[in-house]
């Protein structure tokens, strides 16, 4: 990705506003500048709000999915029921979300869909190039962000749930996953901290994983100090419209943007803001937990997944631990809870013992932002000059740059092979 030249732009000309100073606003904003416009991002008061920014770090274009699958409310209801499960649904949620508009309903309705070969080839293609893109962005503006290239090791205590998993990966070889079966003695050799009661693991070598606060602060310091860029740190709270067209918005800070385009890319805040505007889309909040811990002189070989409960685990370079996890669709949640917490710190410790054993250093909890078949909308809605690009659910860090490109493909006109399956259009179909 070259540099351009932008000695041309104007200081005082804003081409361009994005909503939202997560990983997708940020990077659609890099793509823009070098489509040679002046952006401004509205990056929201508090950077570690983001889902961005307490994530698992994980470039995932082989491991991963963007959201659970379910094929019937029983299946649902289960998940509320069921203390160990990691997906957790509000009753609130599940009764008004199972209306015949609702997202859970919409949600089953593509179950099939989230289930197919098809599907899943589809989201890989976005993975892929969304980790391609990312490689080029970080390499282009020398971010610090910890890259690691040696792969995601996922370990089972389950014997039958590692075969039932090595088999599924063996049914859908055409997907082009590279993957390798560690035996229980593979895994404990390269990872001293890992418990003695994991019976195996699948390593998917293709996989990348980085520090994502880290990643979020280089890119914003980076992004700041390109020529035709600014970052405020300020909320959008009302958004002005004339005619066809998205006139102005108004800051928190009380002072206005107008520009030629607005691209929203606020993540769970997406559907607040496209309401005022009339424009309804599916997109809702998934809360997921993250605790780090003190650092540890022994290293983990690989970022771990644990299998049985989704649970990622990773070490920074300072040699703290992390884990994240939990899928908890509700509404609203203004205040964490500490169960949740108590919880990912007990499944964590079954993985890696000295989980339980070191002093917490962090806890943060945010929002993923959700569509019904898990991958995100990215295109025009309603207003000629107004653009989204929300709802990546748990690949956002994957997904972002390939999203971001979208939406600079689409601002100049130019085709872009995933416009059609990411238009919010598709919606209404």
């Amino acid at each position: 990705m070259n540099r351009l030249n932008h000695e041309y732009i104007k200081k005082d000309r804003c081409d361009a506003v994005v909503i939202g100073g997560g990983v997708v606003g940020l990077l659609t904003a890099y793509m823009l500048n070098l489509d040679h416009m002046n952006v401004v991002v509205v990056a929201g008061k508090d950077v570690k709000k983001a889902a961005s920014w307490g994530n698992a770090g994980y470039l995932a274009a082989g491991f991963g999915s963007p959201i659970p699958s379910a094929e019937s409310i029983s299946r649902i209801i289960k998940w509320m029921i069921t203390s160990d499960s990691p997906i957790k649904i509000s009753p609130k949620f599940l009764i008004t979300e199972t209306t015949p508009k609702g997202w859970l309903t919409k949600y089953l309705k593509k179950s099939k869909q989230i289930t197919s070969l098809d599907y899943a080839s589809t989201v890989r293609q976005l993975c892929v190039e969304g980790v391609r893109l990312l490689k080029k962005v970080i390499d282009e503006l020398k971010l610090s962000t910890d890259l690691r290239h040696d792969g995601i090791l996922e370990v089972y205590l389950s014997e039958r749930k590692l075969t039932d998993h090595l088999q599924l990966l063996e049914n859908n070889r055409r997907l082009g996953i590279d993957f390798k079966h560690l035996d229980a003695k593979e895994c404990l050799e390269n990872n001293p901290l890992l418990s003695k009661d994991v019976v195996g693991g699948v390593l998917f070598t293709e996989d990348l994983s980085l520090n994502p606060s880290k990643l979020i602060l280089s890119l914003r310091m980076a992004l700041a100090q390109q020529t035709g860029i600014k970052i405020l740190d300020e909320e959008v709270e009302k958004v002005y419209t004339v005619g066809r067209r998205v006139s102005s918005v108004r800051l928190s800070d009380q002072s206005s943007l107008t520009a030629p385009v607005y691209v929203i890319c606020a993540g769970v805040n997406t559907r607040q803001l496209l309401s005022q505007l009339g424009v309804t889309l599916p997109i809702v909040p998934a809360y997921g937990y993250m605790v780090m811990t003190e650092p540890v002189d022994d290293k983990l070989r690989w970022p771990i997944v644990g299998g049985e409960f989704r649970l990622a685990m990773s070490q920074t370079v300072e040699g703290n631990l992390r884990a994240t996890g939990f899928f908890e669709l509700r509404h609203s949640l203004h205040q964490p809870s500490e169960k949740r917490f108590d919880h990912l710190l007990r499944k964590a410790s079954q993985y890696v013992p000295v989980f339980a054993k070191l002093s917490l250093l962090e806890k943060w909890f945010a929002a993923r932002p959700c569509t019904p078949d898990g991958i995100p909308y990215v295109g025009r809605v309603k207003y000629d000059n107004l653009l989204v690009a929300a709802g990546h659910c748990r690949l956002g860090l994957t997904m972002a740059a390939s999203t971001a490109k979208l939406v600079a493909d689409l601002i100049a006109g130019r085709d872009n092979p995933f416009g059609l399956l990411l238009s919010p259009a598709r919606e209404a179909s």
